[in-house]
């Protein structure tokens, strides 16, 4: 930076509030460049990231066979539909599906099912209707 002082006050005379703003401008040029440069980078990383997220995520149509089932151990658990890492695994066997998609399974079944708090209160008193 000094070089470049001492030469340009061959030609004229320089103050010391022009090399200071010379030095201001050339960091303020470098941190604009070196910001664009980093926000380049992280914008190549982001939709890395994110292809790669999508790439993974992909909807598994589970066939009818292993619905039933999975429908069918729902069924005869409905007081207390979450099966045990065992369970888990005698249903994997069974339905040849992975231990992440039954499990994902009994989740968004236990979610949609519309008797669900039916059973529930039921359970909580002991009898249903019927055995009164």
């Amino acid at each position: 930076m000094m070089r470049i002082v001492d030469r340009t006050s061959r030609v004229r005379k320089v103050c010391a509030q022009e090399v200071e703003m010379k030095i201001k401008r050339i960091r303020d040029k470098f941190n604009q460049c070196v910001m664009k440069k980093l926000l380049d980078v992280v914008y190549r990383i982001t939709m890395q990231l994110h292809n790669e997220h999508m790439r993974k995520r992909h909807r598994i149509n589970i066939s009818p066979r292993a619905a039933q089932i999975l429908k069918q151990w729902y069924q005869e658990h409905v007081f207390y539909p979450y099966p045990t890492e065992a369970e888990k695994i005698d249903l994997v066997e069974q339905t040849g599906l992975d231990k992440k998609t039954v499990t994902t399974w009994y989740v968004n079944h236990r979610a949609r099912d519309k008797s669900r708090p039916l059973v529930d209160f039921y359970s909580k008193r002991g009898a249903w209707p019927s055995e009164q």
